[in-house]
């Protein structure tokens, strides 16, 4: 029977603190003296703190006191009598329980000698009780409104009710059990004191178990021993439980399901849980399964079932699992991936990743330092801990707890044992998951651990094959126990601490004596046995990686004791004599740079896999004509000296690497006969010029020719299954055979580079081909039918003699992307393009280029770049392509405006991004900037090179404009205000511009960036960092942050930047939280071209980085950038009340394109650009203990602002090298100086300021409310826009002396007009 008992829909039930047990609500006259004194004298007797108004005092509204008990039980309990509806104070009570259930207390509704009906429809007393409420009630009739639906929905909730039909004792004691089973239900389960990462995971899970569907629903949480699943499935576990009618944590279910008696004390333990604490005796396992699905059937229940590791185990709960009550939710914590597979949809499986190394150091800090701030002198070895426990949990709390208190001298010598003999509590919490596999599993997941870690699974699997243990079958098993992973390349993994479970279970086979240990994969360990001649035939394996390049001196016969050796692994270790003998049992050997031949008496029948690159030895006495290796399935000899390949009598052969054989000549014809093999690469073997004569590899799927610049023709390969053809930079190919178009199941073909082809088959019938490349292949004038209807990407990049495309490839329905660019005397492509799937086509440099074919209707090609183009014609068809653009690139071409002209009332109504540089400045007027409507989703406008004058105040109907780009734009001069989601400007360059217009956008962006609100506008990833091999933010399209970049200008001093520096760093002390940075800073350029900002910030030990794009040009020129940085990842470097802080910029730049407009310098030193100024806001809470310098730069102080703009000179006159000696000041994080600074680098002036408490938002009044000097006054101010400036020349002038240390305001803080410009009290003029 469930719980009488009624719950609220929020979680507070499961996670607050209760004051007391139960609030009983009665009328006194009625039960004070029988039935609730008994209750309330037999709660107390079990245990119950239960709460009863006898010393309240009594008036027309219930008091505080009685409001404050209410809200403070667990549960409360409404006794219904005859006279209960007479009191207003009873009344008042049941409200205010009504109110506390739906916050999540516990309501038991009791009706003594009352029909519930009676009080649900308010008929007999209740009738008579409200009638005479709403008299005395007459003036707030809403009040009596109030008591009817709360005792109609009280009445409504089941409870217990007492018809003198059974002896009171007995209805009181039914009552208690109702209590104490919810009493029981409602403890929560402990969890750890620090939860590190599981606050995110618990509500994944939560998400996955979505308890307001009424559906069942299984979910199982995976992960290997240590990850933290327990600790999960416990949060979740406390969250939701009591949202049902009851609720369940079995745990260890692995170990107690061993036995008959352990699994029917599960069985017992989840009866109670749900039969309202009665104990129930279970006869058997099966008659157990009945019971259970008879006592829970028809019930909303939560079960979390803790380490299953068999299906078996959940089957002897829940029998068949078939049986759950709608809205019933299960939770299972396992190693084993396949549980209840069956169910199908019912179970989902959430798998529990690592802790990340910010969480990891977080987690770590707690235990070793109670999250106190971390130590300088611990911070290196404590990342050195984050990196061995490789985000185990387990491990950092256990390690962390042992470490805690010690000094560094233990903490240096703890972890160097750490690495090799794993701490004992984490060994064996992990070692749980190999005590439960299978003999031969254990054998596999032993190798994969000392030797397989990281290597190709099919290898692995072939090697362990023919060792009979069965790989195919038991690696998958290895796998879903979550002991073994297999990455989307086909690679081994696992995690590092299960690794070195193994490694300890090997070391515990012979702790003392090496040589008796059946594996050996410690350098020193293998060294030790292999020069000391210790062999024995226990050894099965040895790894023998040197970290660093080494010559050692081996015994010839070191391998002669080894007679059970089955794999030699050989890396960065050189021999000095030959070797005499191998085991001829070997099935895997690598030995990298061997120098010598192999030993003559060795006979490599058994041989699985050679791996043997940059060797010396001779094959035609390793592979003897006389013997057939027919094991041998993989052989590498990469970089060999080798000049001709042998015959090697491995038919069953499927991969061969002879990749940078570099003196190659000859290929065996037999090796054209290897009928098994998948895989042969021959890429940069230089010298190769024939293959054999005759190829019949009928299982060749990929064969890499990549770099065999000899080689002249491409012969038949006879390899129907080939899928990937690599042919790039095969550069005196001049010929392909006929064959090759008809392979049908060719995916990939490439041949970048092929700067000779001339020769392709003269009919293709590649019906698979997805991929060609056809890169620089300068040779070729025509692009024939490829016969590939399923084509995706075509790239003809710099075909330099391609005249002509053929017509059939305009009707490729899968073309997804085509690349024509460079191909300088291209006239002639399809006449129609029906290109369905077509998302981006690219004509740029086609110069030739006259008429743009017909578009068919059908096509919808999202992205098209036209640069450097002299197309005339139009076709009139273009208008169904406009609406479908979302990309659109118009670059330096000659005709830009018949373009426009062609689709003109067209709306681009997905175009996202639109860039049309070198244009003339009234087409972009007349066509672009003056339609804002024609541009609805416009978000990226880049008008680089143009020689617009102004930018029209239409731009502000351009409502989706994020970024603006208008580089090199040099007659450009008014900027009106942006729209406003505008994120991004880059006015580089742009050396006409007005300073109004520049202090416009300033103004405009500081309120953008000081919006609280503002990284909803700019969302990022949790941790954002680039790909492998890319440093430029520019291969991360999706990544677009804020930015501002303006030819220099003066930051006015309302702009408070609390935190300045001369150079390219700066630090300063932060409160615990600081989101986010804002940076500015000003560079000079030079003959080197910037390319990429690096932002670095350091906090705490914890350091990060983020790589930005760089975009502005000019010779001799400086420029102020206004980033914003977001660091989330950096509030939770375990931030403390005081946080060192240190942000450096950093510029990458381009070496080899230099600048070289209007460059008449005949200097060819190289000249770095250099950050001269660095400022940063940060959003923090400052502390006292810190100070930086506050820098502020000369500047002109007629007007108060440096005005040189597109001068060519930005240094100052000679004579102002001496500042003085106030010329430095210090600034501390509690004090924010008025900034006053032109971002000169030459000359320093800091002038102290009143010290101001905490750290003040940006403010800067916007510059058009303001009154303007005579000589500033716009051209026309009737609506406060056009802002041309009457006065040009307002920089520098010769003979200006600023002397020791003179500083100008560029704003007051004060309300004066801007007009004033009140020059520094120390600024003196000539």
């Amino acid at each position: 029977m469930a719980s009488s008992i009624q719950q609220g829909d929020s979680f507070s039930s499961s996670t607050r603190r209760w004051d007391c047990d139960v609030f009983l609500s009665f009328r006194g006259e009625d039960t004070r003296n029988g039935f609730t004194g008994h209750l309330y004298r037999d709660l107390c007797d079990n245990g119950f703190k239960t709460f009863i108004d006898d010393d309240l005092q009594r008036g027309e509204q219930i008091s505080v006191e009685l409001l404050k008990a209410i809200k403070s039980a667990r549960v409360s309990i409404i006794i219904f009598s005859q006279n209960y509806a007479f009191s207003s104070w009873c009344l008042d009570e049941l409200v205010e329980i009504l109110n506390c259930k739906e916050n999540g207390q516990l309501v038991l509704p009791v009706f003594y000698k009352v029909d519930p009906s009676e009080v649900r429809k308010q008929e007999g007393n209740f009738k008579v009780a409200l009638a005479e409420q709403e008299i005395k009630f007459k003036n707030n009739i809403e009040k009596v409104q109030r008591w009817r639906a709360a005792l109609t929905e009280a009445a409504g909730l089941s409870g217990q009710h007492y018809k003198d039909d059974v002896p009171e004792y007995k209805f009181i004691q039914q009552i208690i059990e109702d209590i104490l089973y919810t009493k029981l239900n409602g403890i929560q389960l402990f969890v750890a004191k620090y939860l590190v990462g599981v606050n995110s995971r618990a509500k994944a899970i939560e998400s996955l178990l979505d308890i307001k569907v009424n559906d069942v629903r299984m979910v199982r949480i995976l992960g290997i021993g240590g990850i933290g699943k327990t600790t999960i499935a416990n949060v979740v576990y406390n969250r939701i439980f009591g949202h049902f009618e009851g609720s369940c944590f079995l745990e260890d279910v692995r170990e107690k399901s061993k036995t008959n008696d352990g699994m029917i004390q599960l069985q017992e333990k989840l009866l109670f849980n749900f039969s309202r604490g009665k104990h129930m005796k279970v006869e058997s396992v099966a008659r157990g399964i009945n019971i259970i699905k008879e006592v829970l059937h028809g019930k909303r229940i939560l079960v979390i079932l803790d380490d299953v590791d068999k299906s078996q185990q959940i089957e002897n709960l829940f029998g068949n699992c078939d049986w759950f009550a709608l809205g019933s939710r299960v939770l299972i914590t396992t190693r084993v991936n396949r549980l209840l597979n069956n169910l199908g949809k019912v179970c989902t499986t959430y798998k529990v990743t690592e802790l990340d190394n910010r969480e990891a150091l977080e987690l770590f800090n707690q235990h070793a330092f109670g999250g106190n701030k971390l130590e300088e002198d611990y911070s290196k070895l404590a990342n050195q801990v984050i990196q061995y426990a490789n985000g185990l949990p387990l491990a950092l709390k256990i390690i962390g707890s042992d470490l805690y208190g010690r000094p560094t001298s233990e903490w240096e010598s703890a972890i160097r044992q750490y690495a090799k003999i794993p701490k004992g509590d984490i060994h064996k919490i992990l070692k749980v998951s190999y005590d439960g596999l299978e003999e031969l599993e254990k054998d596999i997941f032993l190798h994969i651990a000392c030797f397989f870690k990281g290597r190709n699974k099919d290898n692995v699997v072939n090697i362990l094959d023919a060792c009979n243990l069965f790989a195919t079958s038991n690696i998958p098993n290895l796998v879903n126990k979550c002991l073994v992973t297999i990455g989307h390349d086909g690679i081994l993994g696992m995690h590092d601490l299960v690794q070195q479970m193994g490694w300890e279970i090997v070391r515990q086979e012979s702790p003392q004596i090496l040589e008796t240990r059946s594996r050996l994969w410690y350098y020193d360990d293998a060294c030790e046995v292999l020069t000391g001649n210790k062999g024995s035939d226990k050894i099965q394996g040895i790894m023998w990686h040197s970290p660093n390049p080494i010559t050692v001196q081996l015994h010839a016969k070191a391998f002669k004791k080894m007679e059970n050796l089955k794999f030699l692994m050989v890396r960065n270790v050189l021999i000095s004599k030959e070797l005499k003998y191998l085991p001829n049992g070997l099935k895997f050997l690598e030995w990298h740079e061997y120098p010598f031949s192999l030993p003559s008496n060795y006979c490599p029948q058994q041989l699985v896999v050679l791996e043997m690159p940059r060797g010396c030895f001779r094959l035609d006495k390793l592979f003897m004509q006389v013997r057939q290796y027919n094991k041998l399935k993989s052989i590498n000899l990469e970089g060999s000296s080798i000049r001709k390949l042998p015959d090697l009598c491995t038919p069953n052969l499927e991969r061969l690497n002879l990749g940078d054989c570099k003196n190659l000549i000859d290929v065996h014809e037999a090796i054209g006969s290897l009928d098994k093999l998948k895989r042969w690469d021959l890429s940069n073997c230089k010298k190769l010029q024939i293959l054999p004569s005759t190829l019949r590899l009928k299982s060749l799927e990929n064969i890499i020719l990549c770099g065999c610049v000899s080689l002249e023709k491409l012969p038949d390969l006879g390899a129907p299954n080939l899928e990937v053809l690599d042919m790039n930079f095969c550069k005196n190919l001049i010929e392909v055979h006929e064959a090759i178009g008809s392979l049908g199941k060719l995916k990939r073909w490439g041949l970048q580079f092929c700067e000779k082809l001339q020769i392709l088959p003269s009919s293709f019938k590649l019906k698979s081909l997805e991929d060609i490349n056809l890169d620089f292949c300068v040779c070729l004038e025509k692009l024939p039918d490829l016969g590939a209807p399923n084509l995706e990407s075509l790239h003809m990049i710099g075909c330099e003699n391609l005249i002509e495309v053929h017509e059939a490839i305009g009707s490729l329905d899968k073309l997804k992307e085509w690349a024509l660019d460079k191909c300088k005397k291209l006239q002639i492509l399809p006449s129609t393009l029906r290109l369905k799937s077509l998302s981006s086509i690219c004509l740029s440099g086609c110069v030739s280029l006259e008429k743009f074919p017909h578009i068919h209707p059908e096509m919808k090609c999202h992205t098209l770049y036209i640069h450097d183009s002299n197309i005339r014609e139009w076709p009139s068809s273009l208008k169904y392509q406009i609406s479908w653009l979302s990309n659109l690139h118009l670059v330096n071409c000659q005709n830009t405006g018949d373009f426009l002209v062609s689709i003109s009332g067209c709306k681009f109504t997905n175009l996202n991004f639109l860039e049309v540089c070198d244009c003339d400045g009234h087409i972009l007027e007349s066509h672009i900037l003056m339609k804002p409507d024609s541009f609805p989703l416009l978000r990226f406008l880049t008008i680089n090179g143009s020689n617009i004058v102004t930018i029209p105040e239409s731009i502000i109907g351009f409502t989706m404009l994020e970024e603006l780009s208008m580089r090199n734009c040099k007659k450009l001069r008014e900027i009106p205000r942006l729209p406003q989601h505008i994120r991004s400007v880059n006015a580089a360059n742009c050396t006409s511009l007005d300073l109004l217009s520049s202090c416009r956008v300033l103004n405009q962006f500081q309120e953008i960036f000081m919006k609280p609100s503002f990284s909803d506008f700019w969302p990022l990833p949790p941790r954002f960092e680039l790909p492998k091999g890319h440093t430029l933010v520019r291969d991360i399209l999706s990544f677009r942050p804020p930015v501002l970049v303006l030819p220099r200008i003066e930051i006015p001093k309302e702009f408070k930047l609390n935190h300045q520096s001369v150079g390219n760093s700066v630090s300063f002390v932060v409160g615990r939280e600081f989101h986010k940075l804002i940076v500015c800073f000003a560079v000079r350029s030079a003959k080197a071209k910037p390319i990429g900002t690096h932002f670095f910030v350091s906090a705490n030990g914890f350091s990060d980085e983020q790589v930005l794009s760089c975009h502005f040009a000019g010779r001799d020129s400086e420029h102020l950038f206004l980033h914003l940085v977001y660091l989330p990842q950096l509030n939770e470097s375990n931030p403390s009340e005081q946080n060192d802080v240190k942000i450096t910029v950093e510029l990458e730049y381009d070496y080899e394109n230099e600048y070289d407009e209007d460059d008449d310098d005949d200097d060819t030193s190289f000249d770095e650009p250099k950050i001269t100024w660095l400022g940063v806001h940060v959003d923090c809470i400052c502390c006292g203990s810190s100070s930086v310098p506050d820098v502020g730069l000369q500047m002109d102080t007629t007007n108060g602002l440096d005005l040189r703009m597109g001068q060519p000179s930005l240094g100052f006159p000679d004579g102002l090298d001496d500042l003085g000696s106030s010329s430095i000041t210090r600034m501390c994080d509690h004090t924010n100086p008025d900034f006053e600074s032109s971002f000169r680098d030459d000359v320093h002036d800091l002038e102290s300021s009143a010290s101001r408490d905490g750290c003040p938002p940006l403010v800067l009044d916007d510059m058009e409310h303001h009154s303007l000097p005579s000589d500033l006054r716009p051209v026309d101010t009737t609506n406060g826009s056009e802002l041309g400036l009457g006065r040009q020349d307002l920089g520098f002038r010769d003979g200006f002396d600023l002397g020791s240390s003179s500083v100008a305001h560029a704003f007051d803080n004060n309300d004066s007009d801007f007009n004033q410009f009140p020059p520094s009290k120390k600024a003196r003029t000539s």
